[in-house]
């Protein structure tokens, strides 16, 4: 997932270039098959031409896989809360199985990084996303979006064994 996330900006960048070709040149055929992948998250079976410009042996279920940790991520931000619950992490999971087109099931096992529901179960997801929208994650991977680039820094601060501090919920006052 993390090697997806950092050859992102040069696939875009390369599929951007390739685009920009005139006629039907075999590049730019290809360029528009990777660019609807990534916009609709269809499953195509031909990726050579995605294998060829990251340099690295990429899928359509990395595409795939990318949209839905990070749809996933940004639909427990919206519903985060005091107390993570179970019933906000299915909530997330049907929306992005809706998205993706495949069941809740399927898409909590395969299509969203266990470091998400992680950092959410641990309080530790709102303390880890908002933050990275003005940090230096953003400028070092500039074709990715300020969520992408939030979870891409999540993972790889999890995959590194450091968890980000628990969110820091105000106190409640009760009414006297």
């Amino acid at each position: 997932m993390l090697q997806f996330a950092e050859v992102l900006p040069a696939i875009r960048a390369k599929v951007d270039e390739d685009l920009g070709l005139s006629g039907l040149a075999r590049d730019r055929v290809l360029a528009t098959v990777v660019r609807l992948l990534e916009l609709t998250l269809i499953r195509v079976g031909n990726e050579e031409y995605a294998r060829c410009i990251a340099g690295t042996d990429i899928t359509a279920k990395d595409f795939r896989t990318w949209a839905g940790t990070v749809l996933a991520a940004n639909a427990l931000l919206a519903l985060a809360s005091d107390t993570p619950t179970k019933k906000n992490i299915t909530e997330a999971v049907r929306s992005v199985a809706s998205r993706l087109g495949n069941t809740p099931r399927v898409c909590r096992k395969c299509y969203v990084h266990p470091g998400v529901f992680g950092a959410y179960v641990e309080g530790q997801l709102v303390s880890a996303l908002q933050p990275r929208a003005s940090d230096g994650t953003r400028e070092q991977v500039a074709s990715l979006s300020s969520a992408e680039a939030a979870v891409l820094g999540l993972l790889r601060e999890r995959l590194a064994g450091r968890k980000p501090k628990p969110n820091k919920m105000p106190a409640r006052r009760h009414a006297a």
